[in-house]
């Protein structure tokens, strides 16, 4: 598919960098829209998808003139997968949740593109198809958004040629997590907790899955999981530490011994203005830190049995296979039935375990292979949950 030419912004530049937005609507993709205003005249957004919001997406065509829209369940629009690989798309922001990405994902390696990659569990799920498919495409590159995978991605000088690239100088590397606003609380008293106090996370405002993800630390256990894939390192040599204030969001340990980290407010328009620019610096200013003011630089290490999510997630990684892909699956759906009120939040972790315990690992080797894995976990998760959980 060719995009067709966009109006430029009022003060545009004569060539702005031509920009795809998949998942315009959610989080993500409104803290890129913030970016891209700021620097109205360095970029066009040429296409932009959404899921369900129909009329946020037809204000924000309004705005920036996009010239191609595509909604889901709507065949009179392309698909996103078009609009990924569009043959006018100069970087492609992939926010689109769960495995609705990794389609438009292989579809934009396969066009050589340049994603900027905020789905982390297209990469738990698939991390080894899409290594392959960068293999075969050298001229492809994925650029990490999530601010633990961009914060490692600065601190190892953001290489051109993106993620998926080992680096011999990394010892280990550290991701940070603020603790969720549980971080204090007894684990007896995690039976009696609501949806609504799972969703108050102290430092980030997030979407509902990734914020109860981030209650139970299972967001960190996906992260881990990612990073191995992006930085192509073990999982002894990924670690998790917590750092309450969300200030500092990685840790990279060099084997000189010199450990580097990245700092920046908790707000994903620091990661993405990185990457929307890369390999340049981005040419706006942002107030960072002030290094002044007193703040907790504390660190400590998680209490793996009190969010034993963490820990199941790292077994996962461990194991192999499609082990970390049958992870996001089970806890997706574990997710939406404490969402929905039928199980309690202390019931998330087990209804994990049950359904891995209940599953023989295998390979995957395509993405009809991980989609029909997710659906059959999925299943059994339900299972699992509706049977009863002690």
């Amino acid at each position: 598919m060719s995009i067709p030419p966009a109006l430029p912004f009022p003060d545009s530049a004569a060539a702005p960098r031509r920009i795809a937005l998949l998942g315009a609507t959610g989080s993500v993709g409104q803290s890129t829209l913030r970016v891209l205003r700021r620097q109205r005249g360095d970029f066009c957004l040429a296409a932009i998808s959404a899921r369900h919001n129909r009329s946020l997406a037809e204000s924000i065509v309004r705005e920036f003139s996009v010239p191609v829209l595509s909604l889901a369940g709507d065949g009179a629009t392309p698909s996103p997968e078009e609009l990924a690989a569009g043959d006018g798309i100069d970087l492609v922001v992939l926010a689109l949740p769960g495995l609705a990405a990794l389609r438009p994902l292989l579809a934009a390696i396969g066009a050589d593109k340049t994603i900027a990659l905020a789905s982390k569990e297209v990469v738990v799920a698939a991390g080894a198809i899409i290594g392959r498919a960068l293999r075969r495409n050298p001229a492809a590159r994925i650029l990490p958004l999530d601010s633990e995978h961009c914060g490692v991605f600065q601190c190892l000088g953001a290489p051109r040629e993106g993620a998926f690239h080992p680096n011999p100088s990394v010892k280990k590397i550290w991701l940070t997590a603020s603790g969720g606003p549980f971080l204090h609380l007894a684990g007896e008293k995690f039976s009696q907790v609501t949806v609504a106090q799972a969703l108050r996370h102290p430092t980030w405002s997030m979407g509902q899955k990734v914020s109860i993800d981030a209650a139970t630390l299972a967001n960190k256990g996906l992260e881990e999981i990612e990073a191995a894939h992006l930085f192509q390192l073990p999982p002894d040599r990924i670690g998790v530490v917590v750092q309450p204030s969300s200030r500092v969001h990685a840790l990279v340990e060099l084997r000189g011994g010199m450990a580097l980290a990245a700092l920046h407010p908790p707000s994903m328009e620091f990661p993405l203005a990185l990457c929307l620019n890369h390999p340049n610096p981005p040419p706006v200013e942002c107030d960072g830190i002030d290094f002044t003011v007193p703040d907790g630089w504390e660190f400590f290490p998680p209490d793996r049995e009190r969010f034993p999510c963490l820990a199941l997630a790292e077994a996962a990684l461990r194991a192999g296979g499609s082990s970390p892909c049958d992870f996001d699956a089970a806890n997706g759906e574990a997710v939406q039935a404490f969402l929905g009120g039928k199980i309690s939040f202390d019931r998330i972790p087990l209804a994990i375990a049950r359904t891995m315990e209940a599953l023989d690992p295998e390979e995957l080797p395509s993405a009809e292979a991980v989609e029909e894995r997710q659906r059959r976990v999925r299943q059994l998760a339900l299972r699992q949950m509706a049977g009863g959980l002690p």
